[in-house]
């Protein structure tokens, strides 16, 4: 009976999907646009992957693209719909992130889907980290992905550090590779006016972090030390997020960053959080390169600290407290001008 429900529900579903198609095919038809499909929109809790999305649809609409999004998981239902009805001039699209490779595998799987189903297309992988662990898991996966995008006719992958950009470049031969900033960094200031206390403590709980509970703990005892109140959060929240919902979460979360006096953290999009609300931040890194690569587009703010390790945090705290900083954050949209070119040109 499972089974059968579970049968009635799919095809419910991929019918729905295919009117949502069709309705959106009228719509490129009417306004003289190509199709833009955005594959991996996000679902899940994690706010900074929210925010890409945002920033990638804000950077099309401006250029007068309406994109069609497609939720993780969505692509088992829009695969077969589109084989049989997408364009040739239809402009295949993966959202951004931290996901090529072999640490989260859904998002992976879906990647080569993609671009297997839809290799004769021009396919845009929005900027991303690539990163595949060095054992027997992580190999297969590579070799994979390599089959993958070798086969692919127009593939073009933007990377938001160099250590994906070379992996890429001598990886997936057959493609274009860009190097660009992290996209969320395209999304304006904002609260600039909130009232600041407090110092915001941000740190990975997942697969992703490097610190356990005893450097957590020593990470608390530097900032108490320093007459300092901690508030506690995180870019990820434990319940799904509904597109409808999106701008609301970011900007929920941006207020929290921009009401504080100092962010600590070892997230990539809670730095780029502390960045685009001009507070002062420390940064530490991940178990990959990401952070470290993504703050290279940006040391040149000073009120962005990087930590190598704890026992510089002392320092860069006294270093954010005692001086006159100046935060004043300015959109580089030249740094994405690789990208534009990308979206308008026949490459």
């Amino acid at each position: 009976m499972k089974k059968i429900l579970k049968r009635i529900r799919d095809i419910i579903k991929k019918k729905y999907c295919f009117f949502k198609y069709i309705f959106y095919k009228k719509y490129c038809k009417r306004t003289n646009q190509n199709e833009f499909l955005m594959f991996n929109a996000p679902k899940h809790g994690n706010i900074g992957d929210h925010a890409i999305l945002s920033a990638e649809k804000k950077l099309l609409l401006e250029n007068n693209k309406k994109i069609f999004e497609i939720l993780i998981g969505e692509e088992k239902y829009y695969l077969d719909i589109l084989k049989k009805n997408v364009s040739k001039k239809s402009i295949v699209l993966i959202t951004g992130g931290g996901y090529l490779g072999s640490q989260w595998i859904p998002e992976m799987n879906a990647v080569n889907k993609v671009i297997e189903c839809l290799k004769n297309n021009k396919i845009i992988i929005f900027p991303q980290t690539i990163y595949f662990k060095d054992d027997a898991f992580g190999k297969r996966e590579l070799e994979k992905s390599k089959n993958t995008f070798n086969n692919a006719i127009n593939l073009n992958i933007f990377v938001r550090e160099k250590q994906s950009y070379e992996f890429a470049k001598t990886t997936y031969k057959k493609a274009n590779v860009f190097l660009v900033p992290d996209i969320v960094l395209l999304l304006p200031v904002a609260f600039n006016n909130l009232k600041r206390q407090d110092l915001l403590l941000c740190l990975r709980n997942d697969v992703e972090g490097i610190f356990n509970e005893v450097n957590k703990k020593r990470i608390k005892d530097i900032i108490t030390n320093k007459k300092i109140n901690i508030r506690k959060t995180d870019t990820v929240v434990n319940y799904k997020i509904k597109a409808k919902n999106r701008d609301k979460e970011i900007n929920k979360k941006l207020k929290e960053f921009a009401s504080s006096k100092i962010v600590i953290t070892d997230r990539l999009h809670g730095m780029i959080f502390a960045v685009i609300t001009n507070t002062p931040c420390i940064v530490f890194s991940n178990y990959n390169y990401k952070v470290k690569g993504v703050y290279e587009w940006i040391k040149k703010y000073k009120f962005i600290k990087y930590c190598d390790d704890i026992e510089q945090l002392d320092k860069r705290l006294d270093e954010l407290l005692n001086d006159n900083i100046e935060c004043n954050y300015k959109i580089e949209k030249k740094d994405f001008e690789k990208l534009l070119d990308v979206l308008e040109g026949e490459k």
